[in-house]
């Protein structure tokens, strides 16, 4: 049987890459996750909204389906704010 990763999180930070790399690792994490569990939830948090803007078109070529929630300014929520006070 499969085992169920409910609740979890992983991190994989890309350091000094150029937009459309971080976009082709991140396509490569989230087909991994969904090979290995079909009906598994991924959320991609961004810093900015400009870094989701190679992720878009290369989630829609490869057909996997995404909703771009909450694309707002999370920098200034006040409980993010007090994450880095």
């Amino acid at each position: 049987p499969q085992q169920s990763n409910a609740g979890e999180v992983s991190v994989h930070p890309l350091i000094n890459g150029n937009p459309e790399d971080e976009a082709e690792r991140i396509l490569s994490i989230v087909k991994n996750a969904r090979t290995e569990i079909p009906e598994v939830s991924i959320a991609i948090l961004v810093r900015a909204r400009d870094h989701a803007a190679a992720l878009f078109p290369a989630l829609q070529r490869e057909n996997l389906p995404y909703q771009a929630q909450d694309m707002e300014r999370l920098a200034h929520r006040a409980v993010i704010q007090d994450c880095f006070a």
